[in-house]
């Protein structure tokens, strides 16, 4: 494997542009272990400047470069660049680039051959060869992928087709948007886009080419209280029966290696394509004669956007489709939760959202921690007492706790920072921007207020 930054004569240079937000993220993490591309360039306006760990920390220490602007950025020294700018920003950028550059844009504005039909409310055909591949979208991909092989063989109708689709938050983007906020994501689901969402006809232009004449369809997303995936459940007209259907589109992807079609009687779930490029897909005889059951499972973030980015990238560069996206699904993982495998956590305990838990870390009994908003991490060897509680449920910041720290019994810790070695008694409250300081000791019931650093005692 190469290093992340540094190119080979036998690895093709990327760059990353829009590289803060989840498809940004979701590529860098899986650039980080492809055999083929090195990254030699990541961009994003309001982090410039920013190391890649400080914005995902994740991906800290994988030795990419520091963030830059757009207008900074040195082409010469790349061979591609991935796009993940905001739609309806892209095409400007991508106009200016140098003209040796491959391009797989990852926005909506390059897919649809009639731009008057985006305005209303092009997945390059063939990608290698192409300069400029536009990725399919989420949703398009989860509706196509079953549906597109049952048109050209004539086995569906091509009236009629309902497409209910429900979708993780993450497919809103990393921006703070009231939408997206916990308070009024979680605990409920509801419908959005409905009758005029952008990627309808998106997916009618892969329908209606794939039948041969205009297709329209039902579509209606729905935001679910869940990080990542999309299940759509498609409703069609057929005579032919489910079991002729499955058959067909086993037939498909027999040799695609990302498409999966289930035996009879078995339904896709979210969490069983969870952190891979991998779609599956179960097909069932409705109880309404002449009705079937389509139903499809992937990770909007990976075969909805990122993996499927590298997939065409893999193509354009004339290397295997499958390189660096062989990941199995990530299973089981919770609500985006990550424990070490050597951390501890207790019954009774809750680590909900982006919470990461370091190697060697323990949770002790009726903890909860909930990264809701932001994010929660807990470095190596520090310990979380009985009954303690961390939680980010408000924009205000991450909450940070270094390694070999101690949380005594009964704490509340909220957007703070506990920096390593230092020590929280039973019963005390750190609140927002606060800093424990290396060293430093937080008396039992004390209150560590807003923004305020607490520094060790003089000795």
């Amino acid at each position: 494997m190469s290093h992340p930054s540094s190119g080979t004569g036998n690895t093709a240079r990327v760059g990353v542009l829009g590289a803060s937000g989840y498809t940004g993220g979701e590529l860098l993490r899986l650039l980080a272990s492809h055999d083929g591309f090195s990254v030699g360039l990541l961009t994003a306006e309001r982090r410039a400047g920013q190391s890649l760990g400080a914005v995902f920390p994740h991906l800290g220490g994988a030795g990419f470069p520091d963030l830059v602007k757009i207008e900074d950025a040195a082409w010469d020294a790349l061979d591609a660049v991935f796009c993940c700018l905001p739609h309806g920003t892209t095409q400007e950028v991508v106009a200016a680039l140098p003209g040796h550059l491959k391009v797989v844009d990852l926005s909506a504005d390059f897919r649809l051959a009639d731009p008057e039909v985006y305005a209303e409310c092009s997945h390059a055909t063939t990608v290698r060869g192409a300069r400029l591949v536009a990725n399919p979208g989420c949703y398009p991909t989860a509706s196509q992928l079953p549906l597109a092989p049952l048109l050209e063989d004539g086995l569906i109708e091509s009236e009629d087709i309902i497409i209910d689709a429900k979708s993780g938050v993450s497919g809103a983007g990393r921006e703070a948007k009231q939408g997206s906020l916990f308070a009024e994501v979680g605990e409920g689901v509801h419908a959005y886009g409905v009758a005029h969402h952008r990627h309808a006809p998106e997916i009618e232009q892969g329908l209606s080419a794939a039948a041969g004449t205009p297709i329209r369809v039902n579509f209606t997303p729905h935001l679910i209280p869940m990080n990542r995936g999309i299940l759509a459940t498609i409703y069609v007209r057929s005579r032919a029966g489910a079991d002729a259907l499955r058959e067909a589109l086993a037939r498909r992807y027999a040799d695609e290696p990302f498409v999966r079609v289930l035996p009879a009687g078995a339904a896709p779930a979210t969490r069983h394509v969870r952190g891979s490029n991998h779609c599956l897909i179960g097909v069932f005889d409705d109880r309404i004669e002449g009705r079937a059951i389509l139903i499809s499972a992937i990770d909007n973030l990976v075969k909805g956007a990122s993996g499927q980015a590298i997939q065409n990238m893999n193509l354009m560069h004339a290397l295997p489709e499958t390189t660096g996206l062989e990941q199995a699904p990530l299973f089981p993982r919770g609500s985006g939760a990550y424990v070490a495998p050597n951390a501890f956590v207790a019954a009774g305990s809750s680590v909900i959202g982006d919470v990461v838990l370091g190697a060697q870390s323990s949770v002790w009994f009726n903890c909860v921690l909930r990264g809701d908003v932001n994010y929660i991490r807990v470095g190596a060897r520090s310990n979380v007492q009985d009954g303690t509680i961390i939680h980010t449920a408000t924009a205000d910041g991450p909450t940070l706790i270094g390694e070999d720290v101690v949380v005594g019994h009964m704490c509340l810790l909220h957007a703070c920072v506990l920096e390593d070695g230092c020590m929280i008694g039973m019963g005390a409250t750190v609140m927002d921007y606060a800093v424990v300081e290396t060293g430093a000791w937080v008396a039992a019931g004390a209150l560590v207020t807003p923004g305020k650093r607490h520094r060790p005692a003089l000795r």
